[in-house]
């Protein structure tokens, strides 16, 4: 014998599936035309409703040491398995570098469960240095001026290949120097800077009695190959004329070797 079957939804298998949550009948005639009549109300699986997770940035720029969380899973059916992106498993994520990052959920029902977090890196450390020359040879008069910085998280400290700790190096003779600027997190980034003597004045020699003889006059010359001031100054006698000129005339006091 046979039996036909009518269900609320209009199927007619004998098996059903595919669906919704709701209350379900089936009618069931036999060969004779007797009818049973069965009902059933199918509960939709508890949803996902919502899932909580905390992240860190990458301390630096370029850094290994972000990580995310999952901290609470609301709706669902645990126990809970949890997968991410990078094939890691489980709630924490750690060392994880600046990227794009999704955590999948699975619950007991089979339901599933998708969320993206993104990590982002700061940005580097980058500082723009005005420098200014030593104004003479052999001088201690040069400076770095850091007149830029941006990147990384504020406050920052300065090292100074000197021993200097801020910002702006100042009063300095030509050389090399370098700094190493660190922010708050630790990140650093270093710079060398060169600060250059400017040519030393060209004196060739000095023409004039080697030997000062007292009240006799004299006069003195420079041979210079460029162009510069002068200012002459006397011991053990006095000038004539010329004090700012490449030659100059004194008149000695005493008898012997003097000082121009």
């Amino acid at each position: 014998s046979g039996y036909t079957f009518l269900w609320s939804n209009g199927e007619t298998d004998a098996q059903v599936s595919n669906l919704d949550a709701g209350p379900f009948s089936v009618t069931i005639t036999d060969d004779l035309g007797c009818t049973d009549f069965y009902e059933a109300t199918m509960t939709a699986a508890n949803s996902f409703t919502r899932v909580l997770n905390s992240f860190q940035d990458p301390r630096c720029n370029g850094a290994f040491d972000g990580s995310i969380s999952v901290d609470t899973i609301l709706g669902g059916s645990p126990p809970y398995q949890i997968g991410w992106s990078n094939g890691a498993s489980g709630n924490d994520v750690t060392g994880l570098p600046a990227d794009f990052y999704d955590v999948y959920i699975v619950d007991a029902d089979n339901c599933f469960f998708l969320q993206s977090i993104t990590l982002t890196d700061p940005d580097p450390i980058d500082a723009i240095a005005s420098l200014n020359q030593p104004d003479c040879f052999g001088t201690a008069t040069g400076s770095i001026v850091i007149s830029s910085l941006s990147g990384g998280t504020l406050p920052y400290s300065f090292s100074w290949t000197n021993g200097t700790n801020t910002q702006d190096l100042n009063n300095v003779s030509a050389g090399s120097y370098g700094v190493t600027i660190s922010d708050q997190n630790g990140c650093q980034q270093s710079y060398l800077y060169n600060l250059l003597n400017p040519p030393p004045i060209p004196i060739g020699s000095i023409l004039g009695p080697p030997t000062a003889v007292e009240y006799s006059s004299g006069s003195y010359e420079v041979l210079q190959i460029s162009s510069v001031s002068y200012n002459w100054s006397i011991s053990g006698g006095s000038i004539d004329s010329g004090a700012t000129d490449a030659t100059v005339y004194v008149t000695w006091n005493f008898t012997g070797t003097g000082m121009l």
